[in-house]
């Protein structure tokens, strides 16, 4: 899969998400297609495995903290309902991203027809950076 469509042509993408809104110009948000306001998700997948010790579950709390600005009020109100940290868990953003990659992929291949479809052996591998 080297043509990512809007994002152009590339041997990787990378696994970058957000949730914010696109701007006029229709970004699709993950990938090399962020807007240039965009508040992304990165290195999700990183937290996905299991703390070796307390003091590292406590430094992803208050990664998350910081991120919230403490969760005061004032700075909930301000972000007009786009928080710099997300809600969501890691499995979460990660299934949101494959999800888009996955939806890409099948309008890619969409075209070969259900037989040839049937035909191409499908591999899926992914790998979890290390720290």
């Amino acid at each position: 899969m080297d043509d990512w469509g809007q994002m152009g042509t590339h041997h990787k993408i990378p696994s970058v998400i957000s949730y914010s809104p696109a701007s006029a110009a229709g970004e699709q948000q993950w990938g090399a297609s962020l807007s240039d306001d965009a508040v992304t998700m990165v290195n999700t997948k990183l937290e996905l495995d299991v703390q070796e010790n307390k003091l590292d579950e406590l430094d992803l709390i208050l990664q998350v903290l910081d991120g919230t600005n403490d969760l005061e009020f004032e700075s909930v109100k301000t972000s007009k309902g786009y928080p710099e940290y997300t809600w969501k868990n890691p499995e979460d953003i990660v299934t949101d991203y494959l999800t888009k990659v996955f939806r890409h992929l099948n309008q890619v291949v969409d075209h070969f027809g259900p037989s040839l479809r049937a035909q191409i052996p499908v591999d899926i591998v992914i790998t979890v950076p290390v720290v």
